[in-house]
């Protein structure tokens, strides 16, 4: 499966591998919010360190609006995306997605690897 997902604690990372839907996305958010294990103000880790797919305008505009969702879902507005320190194209675009849900109350950052993504999150609660 190219989406999968995994809790750590009170953080639910989500790996997208090689090329993936955003229905796969959506479909692993679904399963971790449906989790009996899920608390609400559990935070979301997007690891895309090993994603290959594309980035279109749509599926940054489909973020957006999937991000905006979480937080009446019980997920916390503190969003961490890991990305390959090498893909400086994933990283901007990352930035950009911080950016755009920010005016919507969504306190987005991106990383070079889990472990900073999981230490920003415990340091600062939400």
């Amino acid at each position: 499966m190219p989406v999968e997902w995994a809790r750590d604690g009170a953080v639910v990372v989500v790996r997208t591998i090689g090329n993936y839907s955003n229905a796969e996305v959506r479909a692993a958010i679904d399963q971790a919010a449906a989790d009996p294990e899920f608390q609400a103000g559990t935070s979301l880790v997007f690891d895309g360190t090993r994603s290959e797919a594309p980035i279109s305008k749509p599926d940054m505009e489909w973020r957006v609006a999937m991000l905006r969702t979480l937080s009446s879902r019980g997920f916390s507005s503190r969003v961490a995306i890991v990305v390959r320190g090498d893909e400086r194209y994933r990283f901007g675009l990352a930035r950009q997605l911080s950016m755009l849900v920010e005016q919507h109350g969504i306190e987005l950052k991106p990383f070079p690897d889990v472990e900073a993504a999981m230490a920003w999150l415990s340091a600062t609660p939400d």
